[in-house]
């Protein structure tokens, strides 16, 4: 056209301007523009606003600007369209604040803005989270008389029904009707319909739903859709059942967005075979499933453990023609790690890569969340390691997941290697690590450091809850920091935090151990007044304590009183005044006790069986305990190991040894390997039992089964030689153990020591005591006795025996 002759007119290429514009090749646009320039012709006002709609296309809004000022230069005066298009060209660009400036500046000069530019301008508004200022907007066009429509009330009252402001956008809708006289369409009753729902306030939709009926307005698929999908949600199905065939009565068809909300509630609710059957009618009908439909329907099969269906259809999804994405891999690795098969997971996630897929952030806190819950904590750092190589960082799931299985293992050094990264990036943890963080710091007793961590929590912004209280008081308590504890306290209830049973439960169990009983019980009767209804847990805190201040009959009268407040004892109740009842040597009772716990149905827990054992076997009752012991047996109840050692040691206090014997011979025979202690045991009660060849035997037998005497069965097995005077033995066996790296303690001196003296070996006695004293070991009454009455005067002054043993 340049190269033509006669040069054709300025409005033939100003018409092919905006033909260039119309077929969106912008850029050629500003080619063509150039090229006028070169011979002369200059765009007119039309196509300047063609050209200024271009640079909003191409992201170049400060150029529109720049047309701006050429379109000012020539004496054009900025309409509508110029306006309008730089506000889009505004908003594309994200510079909310210029928009403002911009639109304030053109009406003042130039424009009197109308429906059309508000409109845009509130629209653009709405789209970027700033409602208020739309609103702010749409009452000064009211105030203008620039008369909104039903298109800039519908924007905002879907903005606002998006962002959880639904009485709002009720208040804007009845402001709609009866202040601009403006009668709503289907698309703000669909927006309305669709905030009540997802706010939970179903029969308020419903009531819209009839009122637009009533106004003559047909709902369409999207508000029937909404509606179904509130329905769902909450497990109405007669109602969606209703609606549903409403809509299919008055030819409004289903779009698969609708199948999909009817799939996803009914699987929500276990109706797994009723969204099978939906799917298949769906694609019977020749509506086949798009991603979308398929993540749900596997979302939902994995939900209900069907993992061996949801495999089936993932594996079906290829075969239908769809490529499966990064999102599917995740839902179905999670419903595999959920289910238990974690290797399954693992090979899925490790094919990935093979499909030309790469796992994403969420991917990976799947796999190492799944890895985290088998104890595999290690495993799951090795794929963090992996990830970060791969330039996918973790987030704030990831790094809460990982913390939380380092934590589960007691690993401390990696929870605070991933700890400290985590803040570094600015990323805190959610409330649920912060409070597993802060309980697990208490239990190593880490409590300066727990504390310091409810700070950084508060100053992350996150807010304690019941749960965080409960961890810092109960820490607080262990430790005995009652000023702290009381700090807490107070501050739990200024934030409007309620303490529950749980935080009482914790209070007094503290006080009862520490034997505060007086102020334990007030706390009890101040929970009571304050309508927080002891639980058990509470009650068994209480009994155990006045149990360990021997007020046994305060604690039964209580645990009679359970019963009349609708509370039922369990086992822990039973076993706490079980061995209170032993402990205060009330036998009886105590048979008695278990005998009804028996007839409620409680089974006997081994600490049960432990207790009443031990009680009986100090009390002499060794049938008792053999009829105890048979009925454990036959009920299938296994022993532990100090349950054996109980028993056994009551069998050789009450001299019944060849039982003792028995019994130790069945410790192995019931899967169990003998330990140390087990053979000391046995080793004293056959010694006591003047059974010494029989203990020397065994005691020659321990180095045969991979185990070491300890300090107790060296002196054990000195003392059963020196009460025979086999003192050169005793000797003997006292250098060999500290040969061996066992040194021996007060109990060992004093044992051999004494053997000496007996057998009136005063010279070899005479060697031990000040080495006994060089260890800082105390003669115990007996042996100083012996001591003074065997040796004479110098030679108890040379011993120094009653010289006070400096401490290091």
């Amino acid at each position: 056209m340049v190269s033509m002759k006669p040069v054709p007119s300025k409005d033939i290429f100003n018409h092919l301007l905006a033909s260039i514009a119309n077929i969106r090749c912008y850029s050629a646009a500003f080619s063509m523009r150039k090229k006028m320039n070169l011979i002369g012709i200059e765009p007119n006002f039309y196509a300047l606003n063609i050209l200024i709609n271009c640079c909003c296309q191409l992201d170049q809004v400060d150029y529109g600007f720049s047309l701006l000022g050429e379109i000012l230069k020539r004496g054009y005066d900025p309409n509508q369209i110029t306006l309008t298009t730089l506000i889009k060209g505004l908003f594309m660009e994200k510079k909310i604040s210029t928009v403002h400036q911009m639109f304030d500046k053109m009406t003042e000069k130039w424009v009197q803005p109308d429906i059309i530019a508000c409109g845009t301008l509130i629209t653009g508004l709405c789209r970027n989270g700033e409602v208020a200022l739309a609103l702010e907007l749409q009452r000064k066009m009211v105030e203008e008389n620039c008369k909104a429509n039903v298109v800039t009330y519908s924007v905002i009252i879907d903005t606002l029904c998006k962002r959880g402001l639904v009485d709002q956008a009720l208040n804007l809708f009845t402001e709609m009707i009866y202040g601009s006289n403006i009668v709503p369409d289907v698309i703000v009753y669909s927006s309305l319909i669709h905030g009540l729902c997802n706010s939970g306030r179903l029969s308020e939709a419903i009531r819209l739903f009839d009122d637009m009926s009533s106004r003559g307005i047909s709902a369409d698929v999207v508000t029937y859709s909404s509606l179904i999908h509130g329905l769902c949600q909450h497990g109405h199905w007669t109602k969606t059942k209703k609606y549903y065939s409403e809509m299919e009565d008055r030819g409004v068809s289903p779009t698969l967005v609708t199948f999909t909300i009817l799939i996803d509630g009914l699987l929500k609710v276990g109706r797994f075979n009723d969204a099978q059957n939906l799917s298949s009618e769906m694609q019977s009908d020749g509506q086949p499933l798009d991603l979308v439909a398929y993540a749900t329907l596997l979302k939902g099969l994995c939900k209900n453990r069907h993992i061996d269906e949801a495999i089936e259809l993932f594996q079906s999804m290829e075969g239908n023609g769809l490529e499966v994405d990064i999102f599917i891999y995740s839902i179905l690795i999670d419903g595999l790690c959920k289910a238990g098969k974690l290797e399954n997971a693992r090979k899925l996630f490790d094919d990935i890569p093979k499909k030309g897929l790469v796992p994403n952030v969420v991917t990976y806190s799947i796999m190492i969340n799944g890895l985290c819950k088998k104890g595999m904590s290690f495993e799951a750092y090795n794929l963090i390691v992996e990830m970060k190589a791969k330039g996918c960082l973790p987030n704030a799931i990831t790094y809460d997941t990982i913390i939380q299985g380092f934590l589960q293992e007691h690993e401390w050094k990696e929870t605070r290697k991933y700890f400290d990264e985590m803040v570094d990036r600015r990323i805190f943890p959610d409330i649920v690590t912060f409070n597993m963080l802060i309980d697990s710091l208490y239990k190593e007793g880490k409590i300066e450091n727990a504390c310091q961590l409810f700070e950084l929590m508060i100053k992350s912004g996150k807010e304690p809850n019941i749960v965080t209280y409960n961890s810092l008081i109960h820490g607080l308590c262990q430790h005995g920091q009652w000023k702290e504890t009381r700090k807490y306290f107070d501050e739990m209830v200024d934030r409007g935090i309620s303490p529950d049973v749980i935080t009482f439960s914790i209070l007094i169990d503290s006080l009862s151990k520490e034997g505060k009983m007086e102020e334990a019980s007030e706390l009890f009767e101040l929970m009571v007044k304050l309508g927080k209804e002891p639980n058990i847990v509470t009650y068994n805190v209480m009994i155990d304590g006045l149990c360990l201040t021997d007020r046994l009959e305060e604690a039964v009268i209580l645990f009679d009183s359970m019963v009349d407040k609708g509370l039922q004892h369990d086992v822990f109740s039973f076993n706490i005044l079980i061995n209170a009842y032993c402990k205060s040597c009330r036998l009886d009772e105590a048979v008695q006790l278990f005998k009804k716990m028996k007839q409620k149905g409680l089974e006997p827990t081994e600490v049960t069986y432990r207790t009443l054992i031990g009680g009986l076997c100090k009390a002499g009752r060794v049938r008792t305990v053999q009829s105890l012991f048979n009925e454990m047996q036959s009920y299938g109840q296994s022993l532990d190991l100090v349950t054996y050692m109980i028993l056994l040691d009551g069998l050789c206090k009450n001299h019944d040894i060849d039982k003792a014997i028995e019994l130790f011979q069945s410790v192995e025979g019931n899967g169990f390997e003998a330990d140390i202690r087990i053979y000391s045991i046995l080793i004293d009660g056959l010694c006591k039992g003047g059974k010494l060849e029989h203990a020397r035997e065994l005691f020659h037998e321990i180095s045969n089964k991979g185990l070491v005497p300890d300090v107790i069965t060296y002196s054990i097995m000195i003392n059963g030689l020196c009460k025979i005077g086999m003192l050169s033995e005793a000797k003997k066996l006292f250098v060999e153990m500290e040969q061996k790296g066992c040194l021996p303690d007060a109990v060992t001196y004093n044992t051999i020591i004494q053997g000496f003296l007996q057998e009136q070996e005063v010279g070899k006695a005479l060697q031990l005591p000040q080495e006994m004293i060089g260890r800082k070991f105390v003669p115990n009454d007996a042996l100083i006795s012996l001591l003074t009455n065997s040796l004479s005067v110098d030679q108890l002054k040379t011993l120094e025996l009653f010289a006070k043993p400096k401490n290091d």
